[in-house]
């Protein structure tokens, strides 16, 4: 099967590609990472302007190229460009969904099927169309009830003691597709938003994964009158999040995602 893994060209996009790629050798790939920043946004709020910093300026300004640069080391993660090269693909960098831009890469390279995980853009009807097995998505907050944008952050600050991601089946709209399941990561006393958000995505790539080995279940329709949007949280919100004890990242947890690029594992991730 020929299938396209679209994700974000962040620190995370990173992680799911190093759980993804190996675990799809057997299908024929391609990798569009989405480039995709909200300047305006970043710098107005300063919790925000920190995210860009950890997700994409240390990673894809500073490590990445370092490792780039010098040959793959068994059991480090790679890079983005290390994951494609080592599972045989291409990695395109796509800026918009444009029909001549981004839409038309993703499209020409003729997708059975799209697992999408953290990418930026909505997929064209033609897009969702070609994809004849379809496109799952993983969305990092339970749907519908948490459609939109930092789902993490949105349900520590509301209290949730557990978790929870959805892997779905992507429609026209916005987080509004067919439910195939929901997956759920407790909420560990002491670790930051950025560390929980990164075992969601992990457990939902996971899930799909195996969806895309051994077959899709029943979708379940979302129910519109549970739907509930989450914006950007803006500066007040954060400091209620902080007052809460909660923490955006501590340097502890920022270690542990990075340190499997620069330390060997003793095994797969």
């Amino acid at each position: 099967m020929r299938i396209a893994v679209c994700t974000k060209n962040d620190l995370f996009g990173a992680i799911v590609l190093n759980h993804v790629l190996p675990r799809l050798s057997g299908h024929t790939l391609a990798v569009f990472m989405s480039v995709r920043e909200r300047v305006e946004l970043d710098d107005s709020v300063p919790e925000l302007d920190l995210m860009r910093m950890l997700e994409r300026q240390i990673p894809l300004d500073i490590l990445f190229p370092a490792l780039d640069g010098a040959p793959p080391v068994a059991g480090r993660f790679l890079t983005p460009r290390q994951a494609a090269a080592r599972a045989g693909c291409g990695m395109t960098l796509v800026h918009d969904m444009r029909p001549e831009g981004g839409m038309a890469a993703i499209e020409a390279f003729g997708a059975d099927l799209i697992l999408s995980v953290r990418f930026s853009y909505l997929f064209r009807r033609s897009t969702i169309a070609q994809a004849g097995a379809g496109i799952i998505n993983v969305h990092p907050g339970p749907l519908p009830g948490y459609r939109g944008l930092y789902a993490p952050f949105w349900q520590m600050l509301r209290g949730h003691d557990t978790l929870r991601c959805t892997v779905h089946l992507v429609d026209k709209g916005i987080d509004t597709g067919p439910v195939l399941s929901i997956e759920e990561v407790r909420l560990v006393a002491g670790r930051s938003m950025v560390w929980h958000a990164t075992q969601l995505y992990i457990a939902g790539a996971l899930r799909a994964v195996a969806y895309i080995q051994g077959g899709l279940p029943p979708a379940t329709p979302q129910d519109p009158a549970l739907a509930g949007s989450n914006p950007f949280p803006n500066e007040a919100e954060f400091a209620a999040f902080h007052a809460k004890g909660f923490s955006l990242v501590r340097g502890g947890d920022y270690r542990d995602l990075l340190r499997p690029f620069v330390e060997p594992a003793a095994g797969p991730p």
